[in-house]
């Protein structure tokens, strides 16, 4: 046996008698079982997709490549081909090989090592077109986690083949999931962020409001349909100091725009003349804030900032006309509150909010005209004290990741162009700055009533 020096000894005996701190011992990865695999679900600009396996190969292996392996998908989806081909609109079950970019021996959480390891990690490109998990069903105009999944991992040079496994999902993984809140005959689902460095009464509270795509009742589907799970990044998180800022994303079971029961907004709803722009959630909405508000004393009530886009940034709207003390601040991104429903009396309750409007100019689904533009020009010569409007060109790639392919498919140097609807992917990256460099949100931040 191995003495223990005087020294050592005397330290000893004190932390047996008066005890010692010890320096915190960080939890241990775990990775994938034997024979399994974990896919990374990670949430992007375009959405959600699965750009890495990590699988446990059983034995230590070494020297791996990404022509050693193949990795068939099988999901559920919508039928986009047949729906081009036949008109018919149904959701199936389809199988399709993915790409493999890397391949090499990692430890359980899918980090590199040197040498021999019993994990191994797969990469796989994505981009807005490949490697998606949720899929849109053009049926209900919603976004859905695919009930048939399964993938199947091959490798015929080490004897093996994987096929089961579960997923974990990026930013996502650091919020509550499928949390309830009743108001009468409505409930709603919501998601939520606790910081680790959350204070008593000290904290701010962000809201996100999801778009049309993302309602349901299932809380992983707003966080991952854009990129809301960024929200609880290391990155935004530092933009609200010390405490940094809970996060809270209520999701309604059909589409806020709604003004009844009935979930044909289009043709039944606020647009129809003569009928109320009021949403059918706005009371259960507010009840579900309230509720989370007053059961988590670490949130500063005076610092609460609402927002969210499309249907979501026509809710903000709604619920700052309903509610206009209640909130410190609001961020609407491409709203849809028609600017022709916003009477006097509702404009005069906007006048004193801070409100910082985003819209792309080349929006084709929100005409800016009817909607942000109108009412950001109703509200300065209304002398409205903080108001601010983003209005960028258009919505584009600004990672570097993507580009513009010419008739050959090939990159060029033109940056790909999103949907113009998508001004909420500036929001959620935080690359949305004022005049003087400050960004929105700094800019919420800085917000208290």
């Amino acid at each position: 046996m191995k003495k223990m020096s005087a020294a050592a000894a005397v330290i000893a005996l004190a932390c047996v008698l008066f005890g010692c701190a010890s320096a915190p011992v960080a939890p241990a990865v775990k990775g994938p079982e034997a024979g399994q695999y974990i896919a990374v679900c990670n949430g992007y600009d375009w959405g959600t997709g699965i750009d890495k396996l990590v699988i446990n190969a059983v034995k230590e292996v070494a020297d791996v490549t990404a022509e050693d392996f193949t990795v068939l998908v099988e999901a559920e989806a919508f039928d986009w081909v047949g729906l081009f081909t036949t008109g018919a609109m149904n959701v199936g079950v389809s199988t399709a090989p993915r790409a493999i970019s890397a391949v090499y021996t990692c430890d359980a959480a899918g980090n590199p090592v040197a040498g021999a390891s019993e994990y191994v990690a797969i990469e796989m490109p994505v981009d807005p077109n490949t490697g998606a998990y949720l899929y849109f069903d053009l049926r209900d105009m919603m976004n859905h986690v695919p009930s048939v999944f399964n993938m199947t991992i091959t490798s015929e040079k080490l004897g093996l083949t994987i096929t089961e496994g579960s997923l974990t999902y990026g930013l996502a993984e650091r919020f509550v999931l499928d949390q309830k809140s009743t108001y009468e005959d409505i409930t709603l689902t919501y998601a939520y962020y606790r910081p680790e460095t959350a204070k008593a009464g000290k904290t701010p509270l962000i809201i996100w409001l999801h778009g049309m795509g993302e309602g349901g009742t299932n809380s992983l589907v707003p966080l991952q349909g854009n990129k809301v799970a960024n929200l609880a990044s290391d990155e935004i998180q530092a933009n609200f100091g010390k405490t940094g800022a809970y996060v809270l994303v209520p999701q309604a079971d059909g589409f806020w725009m709604q003004n009844s029961a009935n979930p044909d907004f289009q043709s039944a709803g606020i647009y129809t003349p003569g009928q109320s722009a009021r949403s059918y959630y706005t009371d259960a909405l507010f009840n579900c804030i309230d509720e989370f508000v007053k059961a988590h004393s670490e949130i500063d009530a005076n610092r609460i900032y609402i927002g969210g886009c499309s249907n979501g940034g026509y809710m903000t709207m709604n619920m700052i006309i309903e509610y206009p003390e209640y909130f410190a601040a609001a961020y609407p991104i491409c709203e849809a509150y028609p600017d022709a429903k916003i009477d006097d009396e509702k404009l005069a309750k906007l006048v004193p909010q801070h409100i910082w409007f985003t819209q792309a100019q080349n929006d084709g689904t929100v005409n800016p005209a009817e909607c942000d533009v109108a009412t950001v020009a109703r509200l300065r010569e209304a002398g409205a004290a903080d108001v601010r409007f983003s209005f960028p060109a258009d919505v584009h790639d600004e990672t570097g990741l993507y580009f513009i392919k010419d008739e050959a498919g090939n990159d060029t140097e033109a940056a790909y162009q999103y949907d113009g609807h998508w001004s909420w992917i500036y929001v959620l990256n935080n690359t949305i700055v004022d005049e003087n460099g400050l960004s929105i949100m700094e800019w919420l931040a800085a917000q208290s009533k």
